[in-house]
């Protein structure tokens, strides 16, 4: 769901800049604004996690791969589960540096708009070649569904959708029936009733989850669009939502290890909500204000 709602509204931006100026400058910018919207905070986080709780082994290994984002690029996360949650950061990073490039590259040489969905087709079938060639003899669900390759359709999806979408809106009728089918196809994923063959499940099922959630996405536009119930709710915890991402699970570990379980649930609960303000407050919000705009 994360990675198709992150292709949805970045794709979103990417769009804007093949319509306003497929340019070098404007990638550049687009690249940047990611870049501080997102790699600061990580950057800090594993500056404290090398002083405070280091790797248990290959230092100089771990620090190469995490500065250079390559931690599951190739290959599954590093063992110990050293700032595990990263590995989602790093397909988003590789992901928008590689489709930005390609989209604006493409059409700006063939000076078609419609070139964006060549890296888009792209991006949904190699990932699903990659994990067909992987032998029946590795397990996919044991840190494979983590490397980034592997993983780029889901956001691609999110792209495609934002593509079709664009000033295009979806009747309410048919937003609930699509979502019906999207929660009723990982249902039926979820449940364990699909009786496929290994190769067919890391091929073509992991990808199914995603466009299960591609399905639900244009409900939630009209949910939007008619009001959006509870939405201060949702824009108060999303703000702070990238901070929770970051620092949650160290915090969790930590507790675990050395408060009672009482205690540790209450500090697990409000530690990273309290850690997640004082880096919005005193780290994202001033680095957006300060962030490059595209001319437009």
């Amino acid at each position: 769901m994360f990675f198709v709602l992150s292709g949805f509204l970045i794709g979103g931006l990417l769009l804007d800049i093949v319509e306003h100026g497929p340019t070098f400058e404007n990638l550049a910018i687009f690249l940047c604004r990611r870049w501080l919207r997102t790699l600061p905070l990580y950057f800090l986080w594993l500056a404290l996690l090398f002083v405070f709780r280091p790797p248990a082994s290959m230092l100089y290994w771990h620090l190469i791969h995490y500065v250079t984002l390559t931690q599951n690029l190739l290959h599954g996360m590093p063992p110990g589960d050293f700032f595990a949650v990263s590995w989602s950061l790093t397909v988003e990073e590789w992901f928008y540096l590689l489709f930005a490039a390609a989209a604006v590259l493409g059409v700006a040489v063939t000076g078609r708009r419609a070139a964006i969905w060549l890296p888009t087709l792209l991006m949904l079938t190699v990932p699903m070649f990659l994990r067909w060639r992987v032998p029946d003899s590795v397990d996919m669900l044991n840190g494979l569904e983590e490397v980034v390759v592997f993983k780029l359709d889901s956001i691609a999806l999110g792209v495609g959708l934002a593509i079709l979408l664009r000033r295009r809106t979806v009747p309410v009728y048919w937003a609930v029936v699509l979502l019906a089918m999207g929660i009723g196809l990982i249902a039926f994923v979820w449940s364990g009733h699909l009786a496929v063959s290994a190769h067919v499940f890391r091929t073509i099922v992991m990808s199914t989850i995603a466009f299960g959630w591609m399905l639900c996405v244009p409900a939630a536009l009209c949910w939007r669009a008619y009001g959006g119930l509870g939405g201060d709710l949702v824009r108060a915890v999303s703000r702070y939502s990238y901070g929770l991402y970051i620092t949650h699970y160290t915090v969790l570990e930590t507790v675990h290890l050395y408060l009672p379980m009482a205690l540790a649930i209450v500090v697990g609960i409000t530690a990273p909500f309290a850690l997640a303000w004082l880096s919005w407050r005193f780290l994202e919000a001033p680095i957006l204000a300060r962030r490059p705009r595209h001319s437009w």
